[in-house]
């Protein structure tokens, strides 16, 4: 007899099982990674459209800040802690920062070293299934405060009152309505979609000031479970064989 037919497994055969980061919104450009073998991170460095040396900066630390201390992304690979925020860490080190030491060199969110003394000057707001968001408030060398927010991205979009490009620009409608298509785009792909946001405060504002509106939308980011590299070769031998795999 012969084959017509492989019944499969999805997840952690066919798939890498792990969540990883495979496309993101940002600067009104959608860079969408379809290699298998390929990071986005490396697709994005490499691009002609790469966003500048500052506004990747600004989404590291967005990342490395805003991030639990139980999520750790070892740099042999292993991962442990919330599998969203692992893809997050990862994503930050594919673009080539290191996100522990972003994090540790944060004055108010630094819980090591020297700068362990000024934790408190931060501020943390957990998520939580109601507000659908995270946020950590850290302090400026102005006096002012940062605030990085990452959450549900119909959320976040409603707390924002601007999207980054080239700087800090408006959002008119038409914007709104365009990030509003990629939600929908990526959510068609099957990704889990996040917003990152941030807003700085001027200086003498108030820790318990500190609100999550007017923001400016940083990125929008599409994360899934992404076929494992050798995978989309070996099902298109099957099908040239004439063998369907379900």
């Amino acid at each position: 007899g012969c084959a017509t037919t492989i019944c499969t497994d999805k997840t952690g055969t066919l798939t890498t099982n792990e969540m990883t980061v495979r496309a993101v919104f940002m600067e009104e450009y959608d860079f969408t990674c379809t290699d298998a073998a390929q990071s986005l991170g490396d697709m994005i460095v490499k691009s002609l459209q790469r966003p500048s040396a500052e506004v990747l900066q600004l989404l590291a630390n967005l990342v490395a800040v805003n991030t639990m201390d139980e999520t750790i992304v070892r740099k042999d690979g292993t991962r442990s802690g919330n599998p969203t925020e692992c893809a997050l860490l990862q994503f930050v080190r594919d673009l080539g920062f290191d996100y522990e030491f972003i994090r540790n060199n944060t004055r108010g969110r630094s819980g090591v070293g020297a700068l362990s003394e000024f934790l408190s000057e931060g501020k943390q707001m957990n998520f939580s299934s109601a507000r659908k968001m995270m946020s950590w408030a850290v302090p400026l060398d102005n006096g002012g405060y940062r605030l990085y927010t990452k959450g549900a991205p119909e959320v976040v979009l409603k707390r924002c009152s601007r999207e980054l490009v080239h700087g800090h620009a408006d959002m008119p409608d038409n914007v709104r309505g365009k990030i509003h298509e990629m939600i929908e785009v990526y959510a068609r792909r099957g990704m889990r979609t996040l917003g990152l946001a941030y807003r700085d405060f001027p200086k003498n504002t108030k820790i318990t000031d500190i609100d999550e509106n007017d923001m400016t939308l940083v990125a929008l980011v599409g994360i899934e479970d992404p076929l494992r590299a050798e995978v989309p070769h070996a099902i298109e031998k099957c099908y040239r064989a004439g063998i369907d795999v379900r």
